[in-house]
């Protein structure tokens, strides 16, 4: 209302600087891109403008049904293409796309990665199964995915690319994909794989289950494989000089105690390292001054001890049963915290499991500032009275611990109890019951 007492509405959006109108536009999905050009006049068409640096389509949000979202994009992407056919401009919008199938067709993706307006400014593709899909086969799509020239992401899962095999899948992608940057696949059945690339930065693989995989990218920062269990397959991975992150979990013949401690002298740079159903590792020794986070998965019944050469460790994290040490023979570190998930077949007898659980301990006394120790149940922390009296009590410097039971307690003051005898010296003591396991190894 102004000073005549007249309604006078002030249309404050109109005035926003156009790179800023460019720059909200360009930060949420296409669908509401488009609905928030009734918010001003300036705004109707300023969708089509290839000043907006990125265009999102996600078919998740804000439709009834498939084919609504299909015709949408579709007629988006048409009108975008007749805007600029009629206006000469040297900037090129982005685009970025997270579809899910059943819910796309492959002949709707086939119009879009034909299209060389389109395809040649994709960013982003996001192509996974729909998490309500019940559906037995793999998705069709076509070849042209792999002539993306901007592309540097690309998530495929459970895919079939039509007129390629699969043994040349990886190869060929890459090739047509110069900038490609993150690179995820998931349930894809290959074998005798060579990744090749010197853009690639990140590379997740999910579900390998064949042979060989080879991947030689110099440039690679994180590499996460996980294959299918019941198959063995050999990586090579020792030309990763610029890797600081490192996940395995597959049965991988190849990794042995040598293979190990070869790697990490050739990963200078190596920060977090994660190790699951390697079996073949018995003695693990790690030297490394840039490794911070180490976590280890055990799934076999074989002893295995750690030794850590390591002076700036920050986290260990280990889950399996109770054959297991380690050893820190670098300078102490008082920022280090160890999460011990204890799994696997345990003794029934108390007195057995009690001797057991405290050689356990002993192998794992080491200078942590925090101690997290999960388990099952309370019984796993429970030490009889006359055990108690003729054992050593096994982390006496302790000062910090966390226990966790994914079962609700019985009786927590004979469980505090017990833990003061472990540990007499605690100054905090934290339990926490009725909770699955936060820790995620892989």
């Amino acid at each position: 209302m102004n000073e005549n007492g007249d309604d006078e509405t002030i249309d404050r959006i109109s005035n926003l600087p156009e790179v800023l109108i460019h720059q909200i536009l360009s930060s949420v999905p296409a669908v509401d891109v488009v609905r928030m050009s009734v918010l001003s006049r300036r705004w109707k068409r300023m969708w089509y403008s290839d000043e907006i640096p990125t265009m999102q389509f996600c078919d998740s949000l804000g439709f009834s049904t498939p084919r609504a979202f299909e015709i949408f994009m579709l007629e988006c992407l048409r009108r975008r293409h007749r805007h600029r056919h009629n206006n000469d401009h040297s900037i090129h919008t982005q685009y970025k796309f997270q579809l899910q199938y059943p819910k796309i067709q492959t002949a709707v993706l086939t119009r879009v990665m034909r299209s060389t307006f389109i395809w040649d400014n994709v960013v982003e593709f996001d192509l996974s199964e729909s998490p309500a899909a019940n559906i037995s086969h793999m998705i069709m799509i076509p070849l042209y995915i792999f002539t993306g020239k901007s592309l540097t992401l690309l998530k495929l899962k459970s895919v079939h690319v039509h007129g390629l095999n699969e043994d040349d899948l990886l190869a060929k992608m890459l090739l047509g994909s110069p900038v490609l940057e993150e690179f995820v696949l998931k349930s894809l059945q290959l074998s005798n794989t060579c990744i090749s690339s010197s853009s690639l930065k990140f590379l997740e693989i999910y579900g390998y289950s064949r042979e060989n995989l080879r991947v030689d990218a110099t440039n690679l920062q994180s590499f996460q494989v996980r294959g299918a269990l019941h198959d063995k397959i050999i990586i090579d991975i020792t030309h990763f000089s610029s890797l600081r992150n490192l996940s395995i979990n597959t049965a991988c013949d190849n990794i042995d105690d040598n293979f190990l401690e070869h790697l990490i002298s050739k990963l200078p740079l190596i920060e977090h390292l994660s190790l699951c159903h390697c079996y073949f590792l018995k003695h693990i020794t790690i030297r490394s001054n840039s490794l911070t986070s180490f976590a280890f998965g055990k799934v076999h019944s074989a002893e295995v001890r750690a030794t850590m050469e390591t002076p700036n460790l920050l986290s260990f994290s280990y889950k399996g049963d109770l054959e297991f040490g380690m050893t820190i023979i670098s300078p102490p570190n008082d920022q280090l915290n160890g999460t011990f998930v204890i799994s696997g077949t345990l003794p029934n007898d108390q007195l057995i499991l009690g001797t057991s659980m405290v050689h356990f301990l002993i192998s794992i006394n080491c200078p942590w500032k925090i101690l997290s120790l999960e388990a099952q149940s309370e019984q796993v922390f429970l030490f009889p009275e006359e055990f108690k009296r003729r054992s050593h009590r096994p982390l006496t410097n302790l000062k910090h611990l966390k226990i966790k039971t994914f079962e609700r307690l019985e009786d927590e003051s004979k469980l505090k109890d017990s833990l003061y005898w472990v540990s007499p010296h605690l100054e905090t003591l934290l339990i926490e019951e009725g909770t699955e396991s936060e820790l995620m190894l892989f």
